[in-house]
């Protein structure tokens, strides 16, 4: 059941991305990557330029920039429940799902908090 409104979730979000023009690529170009958050910036305005940014280093140490949409819900691996970005920090290891936009930016379309302890 977890899955199957994962994967409902994620079709929705797709939907919206292509719809709005945003994305250069089709659904099956979803790509994940499993890393530690290095740095999380939660911006207060999006219409003004203050964009939600995380960093993350992936496996192969490298540094990865995602921008992430106002709102987002970050699920807590192994439970059914959300939380807020409020809640990253870094330090986290994160498993996301992400495209890639015309502009060669990646955008978060799914974190899951791997090894999430109650703060």
């Amino acid at each position: 059941m977890k899955k199957m409104l994962l994967a409902l979730s994620i079709s929705m979000l797709l939907g919206y991305i292509f719809f709005a023009g945003e994305a250069s690529t089709a659904p099956s170009d979803l790509q994940t990557v499993r890393g530690t958050v290095e740095s999380i910036s939660i911006g207060s305005d999006p219409l003004a330029g203050n964009k939600s940014e995380i960093v993350i280093i992936d496996g192969q140490g490298q540094q990865m920039r995602f921008t992430i949409r106002t709102g987002i819900g970050v699920t807590i691996s192994g439970r059914e429940k959300l939380t807020s970005l409020k809640n990253l920090s870094a330090g986290d290891i994160v498993i996301m799902d992400y495209i890639k936009n015309r502009d060669g930016t990646n955008k978060a379309m799914t974190i899951e908090i791997y090894n999430y302890h109650r703060r």
